[in-house]
């Protein structure tokens, strides 16, 4: 072995004996080594490699199984001992409730005292507070709107104040006037995942946060920052509700607190809510069959292609780098940096969806509003941590692979729901904004892995390429137009009406004869946005072998390109410089079999311009759209 140094160790030092498989992730933490000195991206990917291999060990050797069946049937002895209401809840995605930032910032669950995840009883007391404070505030609201004496305002005031009273009554307040109401009329327990056979840690799992896209002032970014985490994955809860008071009485109130918590839950608790996470139902309902609290749209889809992936998973977390076949020799790439052996995962994330959408707003708003403006309304309706802004819209997504016909598909249900952020009178404009944005994002490009790039096979690996975004259904919103001119039409009449909602929306005038150019192009530089310097067109052409017309004239002008300038290639197709940075390519093409919808962004400059008079030049009909 001439390759030398070792690779690095995620430990401390290494542990004598390998730790217990009951041992909670938080014994592994005690073992973890120091995170070395930043100096440059090899310190940082040397680091964030330790921390995959760690989180991965701790991940599949860990057995809760015994420790959370004890904690479990404790919970259904005491309530059934104290006639309460057992409620079971599954989470038909992912969940993190509560914890904190463990070393190096690695989010971690909650934890109880034993190290075992669970969702603690001050969460789902606040959870069944707020949803009983809502529920009554909105009744009450709707009563005082009705009597002429009452101005909108004072209406909010005195259904705000009636909730007040209503909810102290169950889940008492210090504060409270009457002595009866100053403690809570039921008591609610941990709650702790139930171990299945397939996941004797209740579920606990790698998980991964990636935001590709970051504001510098008025510059927007490319950085993918990938951060690993841990999260609960579909995991099924036991909830205890107990009465303080005995009999019939204390019966019908834990039915109604229990009530009251299911409304909570359903609509997400937890982190990232409007982004998927943290919704559970019922154990016995069909989660496809449920809506979302608020719901204004629903979009069945098929996912063609290399798919929607989440965390990239290490072969054997033992031995997680490559070596060489023949020599034994530790591989390393052009960096010099050690080769991971590791593969994506693919799962259905409905925040990969999210993304799709938040970046195809920016991109059309950048077009028509200041970049200012475009930050702004973002943030509002997607959600940001800095400035904070919870979102006003929620966004999941749901698979239904019963449905699925082929390996390389994934089928779902998309929806949309309005936030408790959003404000009433902003809820038909900001449904008209997303309808139309949404129809013209599935039009534009896939999700997932390749989502640039139209769904096609090779006979290299990997075989399958791209990604490609079907709509199911027979409405306006499903159905594909026939022909190239009908589809540039349909398009060009839902830009515009995205266009009105986002003037209602924001108060502004919106144009778009009058479009912005958001940089100065060049050839190593455009902007991802539809502005002046965008240019969006629907072709037709001969095919060529596995690849839809607009692809086959893109890749062939690519390998002329990369054989004699490979920067000129890089900023027609994107790609990853000796630096290690990656660009992502400037140029979007979703395939319909009787036409492609091709995107090119900084479309006046070569190479990119090239390529567009090529694509007219050799085909058989085509529109520009924008």
């Amino acid at each position: 072995m001439t390759n030398k140094p070792p690779p690095p160790s995620p430990w401390l030092i290494q542990p004598e004996d390998d730790p217990d498989p009951s041992a909670s992730f938080v014994d592994y933490l005690r073992w973890m080594r120091e995170p070395s000195p930043v100096v440059d991206n090899s310190s940082k990917k040397r680091d964030n490699d330790s921390k995959l291999q760690l989180l991965q060990i701790a991940e599949t050797q860990a057995n809760y199984a015994q420790h959370l069946t004890k904690l479990n049937q404790r919970t259904r002895q005491i309530t059934q001992a104290r006639k309460g209401y057992l409620l079971k809840v599954t989470c038909p995605w992912r969940i993190r409730v509560g914890g904190d930032r463990g070393p190096e910032s690695i989010l971690l669950p909650a934890f109880d005292s034993l190290g075992m995840p669970y969702i603690p009883a001050s969460t789902l007391r606040g959870v069944a507070r707020h949803a009983a404070w809502q529920g009554i505030k909105s009744r009450s609201r709707k009563k005082f709107q009705l009597r002429s004496d009452r101005t909108p305002d004072a209406a909010e005031t005195a259904a705000m104040r009636e909730a007040d009273h209503r909810v102290m009554a169950y889940f008492g307040a210090l504060d409270a006037q009457q002595p009866q109401d100053r403690m809570a009329k039921v008591i609610f327990l941990d709650a702790y995942p139930i171990p299945q056979p397939d996941t004797p840690s209740g579920g606990l799992a790698l998980d991964m946060a990636n935001s590709l896209w970051s504001w510098d002032g008025d510059t927007l970014e490319y950085n993918p920052n990938p951060n690993l985490f841990f999260s609960l994955k579909q995991p099924t809860f036991l909830i205890g509700i107990l009465p303080r008071v005995q009999g019939e009485q204390g019966a019908k109130i834990c039915k109604q607190v229990a009530k009251w918590l299911m409304a909570g839950l359903s609509a997400g608790i937890g982190s990232q809510v409007n982004s998927g996470y943290g919704r559970l139902v019922k154990s016995n309902q069909a989660v496809d069959q449920l809506s979302l609290p608020q719901e204004f749209l629903r979009i069945r889809f098929i996912v063609e292609g290399q798919g929607i992936h989440g965390i990239k998973r290490l072969g054997n977390p033992f031995q997680p780098y490559k070596r060489n076949r023949e020599t034994g020799d530790w591989e390393r790439n052009r960096q010099g940096q050690l080769k991971l052996n590791d593969y994506s995962e693919a799962e259905f994330r409905p925040i990969a969806f999210k993304s799709m959408v938040r970046y195809w707003f920016r991109a059309f708003s950048l077009g028509v509003l200041p970049v200012e403006r475009v930050k702004t309304w973002e943030a509002r309706l997607w959600g940001a941590i800095d400035p904070k802004n919870y979102g006003w819209v929620k966004v999941d997504a749901v698979e239904t692979p019963e449905e699925r016909e082929k390996d390389h598909e994934q089928v779902g249900i998309f929806r949309m729901a309005y936030s408790p952020a959003a404000p009433l009178n902003h809820h038909c404009a900001i449904a008209k904004l997303m309808e139309n944005l949404c129809w013209l994002a599935f039009r534009l490009g896939g999700v997932g892995q390749g989502a640039r790039r139209p769904y096609y096979e090779r006979n290299s690996n990997p075989r399958i390429r791209g990604s490609c975004l079907i709509l199911e259904g027979e409405d306006g919103f499903g159905l594909l137009p026939a022909t190239l001119s009908l589809f540039q039409s349909a398009f060009q009449h839902r830009l515009h009406q995205f266009d009105q909602a986002l003037a209602e929306l924001t108060a502004e005038p919106i144009d778009r004869r009058s479009i912005l150019s958001v940089t100065q192009v060049s050839a190593d530089q455009w902007a991802e946005a539809v502005d002046a310097d965008c240019q969006i067109w629907g072709v037709s052409g001969t095919n060529g072998k596995r690849k839809p017309y607009a692809l086959e004239i893109l890749h062939e002008y690519f390998h002329q390109l990369n054989g004699r300038n490979s920067d000129a290639a890089r900023n027609l197709c994107g790609g990853s410089g000796n630096d290690g940075d990656t660009i992502p390519s400037p140029i979007w093409i979703a395939d319909f079999e009787r036409y492609q919808v091709v995107t090119v962004f900084g479309s006046t400059h070569d190479p990119r311009r090239e390529y567009l008079r090529r694509l007219q030049r050799e085909s058989q009909e085509s529109f520009r759209l924008v």
